[in-house]
C-alpha cells in the first residue's frame, strides 16, 4: 500500500512514510528503499535506542524488572488499567500493562539517573544531553526518542522525569 501511495501522491506519502519509519520499521531493506523513493530520511540510530533507567526500559517484562529491581515496596495497585508498582527506595513509580513496563516515573533525589540526567540536574545539562528539540506539554518538556521523555522543572532544575510511549 505504501509503495502505491509513494508512486502516486508524494506529498501525502511523506507523512505516512515518516510514521512508518518512527513506529514500525526503520532498519530493513524495505525501509531503505521506501526512504529513497519518498525522500524521507530514516530516523537516526540514536532515536531507535531504548532509554535505559537502572537496567530497565519501556517494554521490560515483569520477570526482568523483578530481576533488576526486586519486589516493589508496596503492594501493586491497579489504576486506569495499569498495574502500578512503587519503588520508594528509588523514588520511582512503574506502570505495567500485560506484564510489561509501559511507563517509568522518577520523582526524587534517590531516583536512578537517565544517563547524565538526574533529579536536580540543571536545564542546560538536559538540553546539552538531549538537545533543544522538544515540545512543551503542560508543565513538561517532551523529548522524542524511541520513547518519549518528559521532564518537568522547578527553577530550571529537573523535578520529575517520565518515560512513556
Amino acid at each position: 500500500v505504501i509503495l502505491n501511495l509513494a508512486i502516486n501522491e508524494i506529498s501525502f506519502t511523506k507523512g505516512i512514510a515518516n510514521v512508518y519509519f518512527n513506529q514500525y520499521d526503520s532498519e530493513s531493506k524495505w525501509a531503505e528503499f521506501l526512504s529513497k523513493i519518498t525522500s524521507v530520511p530514516l530516523p537516526s540510530k540514536e532515536q531507535g535506542k531504548h532509554t535505559v533507567v537502572d537496567g530497565i526500559h519501556l517494554g521490560t517484562s515483569i520477570k526482568d524488572l523483578l530481576s533488576a529491581w526486586k519486589e516493589p515496596n508496596r503492594k501493586p495497585k491497579v489504576e486506569d488499567g495499569f498495574e502500578i508498582w512503587y519503588y520508594d527506595q528509588k523514588s520511582a513509580k512503574i506502570s505495567m500493562r500485560d506484564g510489561f513496563v509501559q511507563q517509568i516515573l522518577l520523582y526524587g533525589e534517590d531516583s536512578p539517573s537517565l544517563g547524565d540526567i538526574k533529579i536536580g540536574s540543571e536545564k542546560f545539562l538536559v538540553e546539552q544531553t538531549l538537545g533543544n528539540q522538544y515540545k512543551k506539554q503542560n508543565r513538561y518538556l517532551i523529548f522524542e526518542r524511541k520513547e518519549k521523555i518528559g521532564l518537568s522543572f522547578d527553577e530550571d532544575k529537573v523535578e520529575r522525569v517520565i518515560l512513556f510511549e
